[in-house]
């Protein structure tokens, strides 16, 4: 079941994009727009929006960088974060030749995100496959069990740039 403000919606589908109209009770429009429609596995969600609206700069040059905004989500779908960010570009290596790349963001104002901590730099993982995906929550979780200094928090989420799912 899908529900939109208290009220069950039926017949919507995920990732299908729907034009919206509100009208008041004498059919006078109060306001229109897009509405996408996705669907959640139960994990936090992060939405970067890029000023250009898409990626392509950023895909193409590791090093620049573009402004936008981003809106957090936690497990429940409640709001965590939003705020617009001073900058998106690359980040990594050898990660960044592959397919699903890496990114860097630095938020406008310091924000403590799903409850890892203040910054105003963060990093998005994208463990291309799934042994470093395994690999990495392993370490981390050792690492921060034995309470080695230093170690940096993580938590899986589920990614969007400009309305595209892009995976965990």
């Amino acid at each position: 079941k899908t529900y939109w403000n208290g009220f069950m919606v039926r017949g919507l589908k995920a990732q299908r994009d729907f034009k919206v109209r509100f009208e008041d009770s004498d059919d006078n429009l109060l306001e229109e727009g897009d509405l996408r429609i996705i669907q959640s596995t139960g994990l936090p969600a992060i939405f970067i929006e890029t000023f250009s609206g898409n990626m392509d700069a950023i895909n193409a040059d590791k090093e620049y960088r573009e402004r936008g905004s981003i809106f957090v989500t936690d497990e429940n779908g409640e709001v965590d974060t939003a705020q617009k960010l001073e900058y998106l570009k690359g980040h990594g290596n050898t990660s960044w030749e592959m397919d699903k790349k890496a990114y860097r963001f630095k938020l406008s104002n310091e924000a403590q995100v799903l409850g890892l901590g203040e910054s105003k730099k963060w990093v998005l993982i994208s463990n291309y496959d799934y042994a470093s995906e395994e690999k990495n929550m392993l370490v981390y979780d050792m690492a921060n069990s034995i309470g080695l200094k230093g170690t940096p928090s993580f938590k899986y989420t589920e990614v969007y740039f400009n309305g595209q799912y892009q995976g965990l």
